[in-house]
This record gives structure tokens, C-alpha cells and sequence, in this order.
């Protein structure tokens, strides 16, 4: 039997929920990106990719560092080659949170916590520029999600980008 210990603080948080399952750790966020995509290797060759995704509501605006792995690191890599992602670009990101401890080299203990994407959407619409008669495109989306109701994210003016 599944009981509900939703706060109503209309917040959207919920309290946790004591029970033997897991736990839920799950962030949908839309925003622009911050600056270009820095594409990098860990030690194994492995690539990994970092963005700075800005997600306005209203006048309050959050920085989210996203992190993206392996496959998905070389997607983000080749959209960015091909121009569709870069700084400015409207993006819809899932992933989990995780937060991670490091040493710097004087050491010093620093703390980030940042959003490790396991989807990558891509909102905005083709350039007017490059548009052709009766030419439908799509932007690109990894994966693809035939049922999600997160691709119809509300217009923003280039003039309300906070960057």
C-alpha cells in the first residue's frame, strides 16, 4: 500500500517518503545555454562534455552545470560541430543530480553539485536564413521520445536570454 507524504507547500517538493525502494532523483529542466559546448576526455579516452544551461522563470534565473557522458557526449559533441548547439542555443535536458567532492592541487576541498544528462532535446527552430519552401524541420532530439510532452517549451525573446 503506497501512501502519499506530499508537503502542500505548492512548491512542487515533496517530503521523503521512508520505505525500503529507491529514491527518486530526476530533473527535467529547459533553459539556453550559457557559452559554447567544452567538449573533453577523461584519462581512459572516455569523452565527456560540459554546459551551462540558464533557465529563466520570470525574473529569477538558475545556472545548471550539466555534465554528459560517453554516447551521449559524442551527440552533444557533433550537434555542436554541425552548429546546433552552441552558446544561446534552447535546449530541454533530463537527467539526475549528483554532487561531487574534489581537492584542488594547494588542498583545498571544493564541492559542486551539477546534473549528469541522460536526454538532450534541442527546441530551437530551423534559421529563418536557412529555411527553404516547404521545407519542415525538426531539431534534433537524443534520444528521441515519441511520447514526450516536453517539446512544446514556451517561446522566449533573444532580448529576455540572460547572457
Amino acid at each position: 500500500m503506497a501512501r502519499d507524504f506530499s508537503s502542500n507547500d505548492n512548491s512542487g517538493n515533496t517530503e521523503r517518503r521512508k520505505s525500503g525502494k529507491r529514491d527518486l532523483n530526476k530533473v527535467m529542466l529547459t533553459g539556453h545555454l550559457g557559452k559554447d559546448v567544452d567538449v573533453r576526455a577523461t584519462q581512459n579516452g572516455d569523452p565527456v562534455v560540459t554546459i551551462s544551461v540558464a533557465s529563466s522563470r520570470g525574473d529569477d534565473t538558475e545556472w545548471f552545470r550539466v555534465v554528459a557522458w560517453e554516447r551521449l557526449a559524442e551527440t552533444f559533441t557533433k550537434l555542436a560541430d554541425m552548429g546546433a548547439l552552441k552558446k544561446g542555443s534552447h535546449v530541454y535536458i533530463e537527467g539526475r543530480f549528483k554532487t561531487r567532492k574534489w581537492k584542488d592541487k594547494e588542498g583545498l576541498e571544493h564541492t559542486t553539485t551539477e546534473v549528469v544528462a541522460s536526454d538532450l532535446m534541442l527546441l530551437d527552430k530551423k534559421p529563418q536564413e536557412s529555411r527553404g519552401e516547404g521545407d519542415d524541420w525538426t531539431a534534433p532530439s537524443v534520444p528521441a521520445k515519441s511520447n514526450s510532452r516536453y517539446n512544446e517549451a514556451e517561446e522566449m525573446e533573444p532580448e529576455d536570454i540572460p547572457f
